[in-house]
């Protein structure tokens, strides 16, 4: 189980199953990722216990907190044929 996470510590719990498939359901500690189109500034406000984290996506600000359950798929591509 792994409950409540921080954003770059699911992140590297996505490390853990290189080679083979796996989904991670989680929910994170308050946390806002930047995609590469997105600005500080487009964030009204935020407290000192929220993290923000730049991320290689494309979009702009997306918020994950408690209560909302967040799905990494996470496939080796690999192992599949065309």
């Amino acid at each position: 189980e792994l409950g409540y996470q921080g954003y770059l510590q699911s992140i590297k719990s996505g490390d853990e199953s290189r080679g083979c498939d796996a989904i991670i359901i989680l929910q994170h500690q308050p946390v806002y990722t930047l995609g590469t189109a997105s600005d500080t500034a487009f964030i009204k406000s935020v407290g000192d216990d929220i993290d923000v984290v730049r991320i290689e996506r494309g979009g702009e600000v997306t918020y994950h907190g408690p209560g909302q359950l967040t799905v990494y798929p996470i496939l080796d591509l690999r192992g599949y044929k065309r």
